[in-house]
């Protein structure tokens, strides 16, 4: 548990498969929470991932970035990380 507040990060992905379940857009808005700082540090734009979420209820209060996720953009869902990993050529899905 991080305390009372519940910080995370927000990334976008490019979609190009969905394993498990339905997803019927090209991207998706995907919140990462944290409670180091360098929880997505690894990884940087263009790399391949596999990335495995929650559909959740959104919290009471979300943070927009200002690009990522405007003050303008409503959320119709929730979708939170439970585990991310860099796609490598030996187990490229």
């Amino acid at each position: 548990m991080c305390g009372v507040t519940a910080p995370y990060r927000i990334a976008k992905y490019k979609v190009d498969k969905v394993y498990e379940g339905k997803y019927e857009k090209d991207e998706i808005i995907v919140h990462h929470l944290f409670c180091r700082s360098d929880v997505l540090e690894e990884l940087k734009k263009g790399d391949k991932v596999l990335v495995m979420i929650d559909l959740r209820s959104p919290p009471a209060q979300i943070s927009p970035d200002g690009e990522i996720l405007r003050s303008e953009d409503k959320l119709d869902k929730y979708y939170a990380a439970r585990r991310v990993a860099k796609v490598t050529t030996c187990c490229d899905f």
